[in-house]
Formats: structure tokens, sequence, C-alpha cells
């Protein structure tokens, strides 16, 4: 138990920069969704 614990700081340490990489294309998804759906109406 101690172990996966230990796995899941590590992952997430690493995921962190990651995380905002995929933020930050999320955003970007969102922004063209909102184009594509505004210019089609």
């Amino acid at each position: 138990m101690q172990n996966r614990i230990t796995e899941m700081i590590v992952h997430k340490s690493n995921s962190h920069h990651h995380m905002a990489t995929v933020i930050d294309a999320k955003r970007h998804v969102a922004v063209r969704m909102a184009h594509l759906i505004h210019d089609g109406i």
C-alpha cells in the first residue's frame, strides 16, 4: 500500500507538466469549437 502511494506521488510530479500541456490543448479545442459553432450558426 505504501509503495502504491509513493508511485502515485511520483506519477503526479511527473505528470504535472503533462497536465499543463493537456489543459492548454483543451483550451485550444474549446476555442476552436466555439469558433466552429459561432461560424456555423
